[in-house]
């Protein structure tokens, strides 16, 4: 069974994603834990965007990401991991997306200066790799 997670929750209302899971990425204990009880895969992971080449509402699928956020959500634990160092050159499975940049905090400031902007994507599917999942799919929601 597929599992949807939503990480902004600007996407709650959006009507494919009314049964996804919400998943406070900042909270990184917690995210662990939810990710943990996950049964199986795949996960499909959901962000916002904001590109004025697509439709508001667009469903934009992403194949690789650019961390901009200044931080890496593994660090400091490490320790509830199998392996302390984690490949994510193979990330997603979805190889016909486009590349985001996960802004963090600073996405609404600069998420006109890159054509994908993104806030936390990359936090969760680091997250999720390094728990053992491998069957990542991520998607951005363009909000304009």
């Amino acid at each position: 069974m597929t599992q949807t997670i939503i990480i902004n929750p600007r996407l709650k209302e959006h009507p494919v994603l009314l049964n996804a899971i919400t998943i406070n990425v900042l909270d990184t204990k917690k995210t662990i834990q939810q990710i943990k009880k996950l049964a199986g895969d795949p996960i499909n992971i959901y962000d916002i965007t904001h590109n004025r080449k697509h439709k508001n509402n667009d469903i934009i699928k992403v194949s690789d990401h650019i961390n901009k956020t200044g931080h890496n959500p593994l660090i400091g634990y490490q320790n509830q991991l199998a392996k302390p160092f984690i490949d994510i050159s193979n990330l997603y499975k979805s190889k016909n997306g486009i590349t985001t940049h996960c802004l963090g905090k600073h996405f609404n400031h600069h998420k006109n200066d890159y054509e994908y902007p993104s806030t936390h994507l990359c936090y969760l599917s680091i997250i999720a790799k390094a728990l053992g999942k491998e069957n990542i799919k991520a998607f951005l929601v363009n909000t304009l």
